[in-house]
Order: C-alpha cells, then sequence, then structure tokens
C-alpha cells in the first residue's frame, strides 16, 4: 500500500460518515414521496397535494444534488470499468431531472444502494492496511472472535 492511497481512503472515510445522516434524509425523503404520489393517482385535481409533491421533489433534489457534489473530484478509489471515474458518478452517474419524480426516488434508491457499500468496502481495504502495517512490526494476528451460541429452537418445541 501507498501512503498516497491510506490518505486517500482516509478521507473519504471520514466524508462518507460526515453525510451518512444526510443519506438518511434523502432516503426519509425518498419515502415520502412515494406515499405522496401513491395518494396523488386518486386525487389529480388536489392542488394542494400537488403543491405538496412539488415541495417534496424540490427539497429531495436539492439533497441529493448536494450530496453528489460533496463527492466531486474526489477519484473512487477501487478498480472500476471506467478508470477515471469519480466517487461523485460512482454514487450516482448523472443528476435525476428536479422535474421528474420517478427520476428522483431512482436517483435517491441509486445513492442508497452505493453509499453504504461504498463505507463497507473503505473500512475492508483499511483493515487490510492495518494488518500489514501490524504484520511489519511483527504483532501477532488478533484470534477470530468465538462463535455465539444462537438456540434455533422454536419455543413452540418444548412442547411437543
Amino acid at each position: 500500500f501507498l501512503v498516497a492511497e491510506l490518505d486517500q481512503l482516509l478521507e473519504l472515510f471520514q466524508l462518507v460518515n460526515e453525510r451518512l445522516g444526510q443519506l438518511l434524509t434523502i432516503r426519509d425523503a425518498q419515502i415520502m414521496l412515494g406515499k405522496l404520489l401513491t395518494h396523488l393517482s386518486g386525487h389529480n385535481d388536489n392542488q394542494q397535494l400537488v403543491t405538496h409533491i412539488r415541495q417534496d421533489m424540490r427539497e429531495l433534489y436539492e439533497q441529493i444534488e448536494h450530496l453528489r457534489s460533496c463527492f466531486e473530484g474526489l477519484a473512487y478509489p477501487f478498480d472500476h470499468a471506467r478508470a477515471d471515474i469519480s466517487v461523485a458518478d460512482f454514487l450516482l452517474k448523472v443528476l435525476p431531472d428536479a422535474e421528474n419524480p420517478v427520476a428522483l426516488y431512482e436517483a435517491a434508491d441509486e445513492i442508497g444502494h452505493a453509499l453504504p457499500p461504498l463505507q463497507a468496502r473503505i473500512i475492508g481495504r483499511l483493515c487490510q492496511i492495518v494488518e500489514c502495517v501490524e504484520t511489519h512490526y511483527g504483532l501477532p494476528m488478533l484470534e477470530d472472535p468465538p462463535e455465539p451460541d444462537v438456540d434455533l429452537k422454536d419455543e413452540d418445541d418444548d412442547n411437543d
């Protein structure tokens, strides 16, 4: 590993962790948008509902745009079919049309399915680096934790 890789991973790890709350906000807004759109299907003439949906769409778009922009200019640190991909492009290839509720919903979904695995992958690579450093200094590998005792027996099995 290189020190530059470690610096890049640590910077990205910190940024991802700082954005997890925003990801939850996006998820909640996505769920709300889905529910509102379901109500709209039978009430197209409800102007108050339409106004509320447009407001929620605008807020969701702003959240998606802000989260994605936080990762602009950061190179994706892992192998990818596109060698020059940014983390922003990895999370969401293109910003959705702010006036298209389906595109907004799908963009929120795409980010929600990309950010947590990226965080896990960064943690995994950082763990590999730590193991290399520990091995270099002659530290013993940690033992695997013991398997937990899990009782898979159903309570009703006792009454048979």
